[in-house]
């Protein structure tokens, strides 16, 4: 996906295929340490394609398809934007 990189296109594809997951079982489905994994879920979570869903211990889940794809265009846009910029 447009902006995305291959750790945030595997993070989306498990949270929603198998939604409400922890850091533990996240890291193990995608093969990434803790530090990695958490700084992939706050882009994420920056871009609204994500959201904790719990305080302790944190659980995340993807948001529905709509919030997703308006998201996803949203950060296509910006990187359009940057792209004018240096262009």
């Amino acid at each position: 996906m447009l902006g995305l990189t291959e750790a945030d296109e595997r993070l989306l594809e498990e949270l929603v295929g198998r939604p409400d997951r922890g850091l533990d079982e996240l890291a193990a489905a995608v093969g990434l340490a803790a530090g990695a994994l958490r700084t992939r879920l706050d882009a994420l979570i920056h871009l609204g394609l994500v959201r904790q869903t719990g305080a302790r211990p944190a659980r995340y889940a993807a948001l529905p398809p709509g919030p997703v794809v308006e998201a996803m265009a949203r950060v296509a846009e910006e990187a359009l934007a940057r792209a004018r910029v240096h262009a």
